[in-house]
């Protein structure tokens, strides 16, 4: 049943006598009060969503529904409590919440033995957790960002905790942006649930990442955007490959240095945001320029499999929008291949990552496949979309996993990039001898010899018929215009 947008609806019937009701939705039924008790006792209920119901004060006092999968009152702001859970309720259970005035769950929460998946973002009133909810089998996802009188809650409940290996939280995602969260309470989180895979603390007041996320050795995701008083991060496991903190302008040099060298762990599909005060591109990465101007590509040379490697981009002034990176191999274009995926960036900050990140495993098989066809030497062109042009790059070689015979970086300066190669036996040396620098020097004066002197040569035939027509007129103006034809050939030569 779907009376979605019915303005209508003030006070929903009883509806006892449709047991063999499976789904009932009413977004949108902005005048809609409350709910008769009999929606809470449907034995096949499986869906219910009645959001954005704006004067919905009272949802149901109890609730047995069994068969449920799905409920969602997202935006009811003036929904002040959650019905108590009356029986076991063990199907995988999606709950959503967001924006309702709901300020704690009951303790019969733990009867939801089937929940997944919990949304409270932006119920500003919520000030408790049960700490039964943790404990939950299946419970494996929490998002509660937006929720300001949430922080502290965590501290209060530690000592319940169980985080031995037989009985410790599954909790994998947990959200919690917003929550005026300080260092005390990150530890807190981060003991109290070693399984977690993304966590989201942005917008945070926390000072530093506590030592013990070391021992976080399933995390995946961390999401510190945002903590304007963020200064140090320990070194990070292995486990992760995602990394933002996008606008945290208080990081240490020590932090910034240790980001960096994540690339050096050669992480698959590796992805990291930070800002760029005071940073450059390091010297040992394998390879990196600067663009002054067009084309709006970094390129370099394969052969054979495809390299694995990170990519560096360093964005200057720009709007703030998604970046997405596409890839052509002799301009052969391979978005098609790549699953969306854009990157959130912004302003003076750099992007890091593996360039894996931009496809499914079938299309990175696709590209070893064109690489390896005929075993020549193929021109790789990554760009920047929507057009904008980073005012640095640079590329990592992962090694254990590449041979440094099958990608070259040459010839990247007849595209307007100034580059400067940094091969594996020298990452000490911050630039060239002098002596080396002068044999550069004297190869492009003997190239652009060259060049001049053909210039010249095909120039013969057109100043020889432009000295006959000059002989039929008067002696000045034959002075005047030989000396521009001087002027022009002397344009020429330079």
């Amino acid at each position: 049943m779907n009376f979605s947008h019915c303005e209508s609806i003030t006070h929903f019937p009883n509806v006892s006598e449709a047991q063999s009701l499976r789904k009932l939705i009413l977004n949108g039924c902005i005048n809609l009060v409350r709910f008769d008790e009999s929606v809470g006792f449907l034995p096949n209920l499986t869906y219910l969503r009645a959001s954005k119901c704006t004067k919905l004060r009272k949802f149901l006092s109890r609730i047995c529904l069994p068969s449920l999968e799905h409920l969602s009152l997202n935006w009811c702001r003036r929904l002040g409590l959650f019905p108590d859970i009356v029986g076991k309720m063990d199907k995988p259970l999606k709950i959503c919440l967001k924006a309702t005035a709901i300020q704690e769950l009951p303790d019969s929460f733990v009867d939801l033995v089937g929940l997944l998946y919990l949304d409270l973002t932006s119920c500003e009133k919520l000030g408790y957790l049960p700490s039964s909810l943790f404990m939950l089998p299946n419970f494996v996802t929490l998002k509660v960002g937006g929720c300001p009188q949430l922080g502290g809650s965590f501290a209060r409940f530690r000592e319940s905790l169980s985080t031995t290996a037989e009985s410790c939280p599954s909790l994998k995602t947990l959200h919690l942006s917003h929550a005026s969260l300080c260092d005390e309470d990150l530890h807190v989180i981060m003991q109290s649930f070693p399984n977690l895979e993304v966590l989201n603390v942005s917008s945070n007041n926390f000072v530093s990442i506590p030592a013990c996320v070391q021992e976080s050795s399933y995390l995946t995701s961390l999401d510190l955007s945002y903590c304007l008083n963020l200064q140090e991060i320990p070194e990070l496991p292995s486990s992760v490959r995602k990394v933002d903190v996008r606008h945290c302008s208080s990081l240490s040099a020590n932090t910034t240095n240790m980001l960096w060298a994540q690339v050096r762990k050669e992480i698959h599909k590796l992805q990291v945001v930070m800002p760029t005060s005071n940073t450059e591109i390091p010297e040992w990465w394998d390879y990196h320029g600067s663009w002054q101007g067009y084309p709006q590509y970094l390129n370099f040379e394969v052969r054979g499999k495809f390299p694995v490697v990170a990519l560096a981009f360093v964005f200057g002034e720009m709007n703030y929008q998604p970046v997405g990176l596409h890839l052509s191999i002799d301009s052969r274009d391979y978005s098609a291949y790549q699953p969306s995926h854009n990157f959130t960036v912004a302003e003076n900050h750099v992007l890091l990552c593996d360039l894996r990140v931009l496809f499914s495993d079938e299309g990175w098989k696709r590209l070893d496949a064109h690489a390896e066809h005929g075993n020549k030497w193929k021109t790789v062109k990554v760009k920047c979309v929507p057009d904008i042009i980073p005012v640095q790059w640079g590329v990592y070689v992962y090694k254990e996993e590449t041979s440094m015979k099958g990608i070259r970086f040459s010839g990247s300066q007849q595209f307007g990039l100034e580059s400067v190669p940094r091969s594996p036996g020298s990452l000490t040396k911050k630039r060239l001898s002098s002596a080396e620098e002068l044999a550069i020097i004297a190869s492009f004066a003997e190239s652009l010899q060259n060049v001049v002197e053909k210039l010249k040569r095909l120039m013969a035939p057109i100043e020889e018929d432009q000295c006959l027509s000059l002989m039929q007129q008067d002696g000045d103006e034959e002075d005047e215009n030989e000396d521009e034809g001087e002027e022009g050939e002397s344009d020429i030569e330079a």
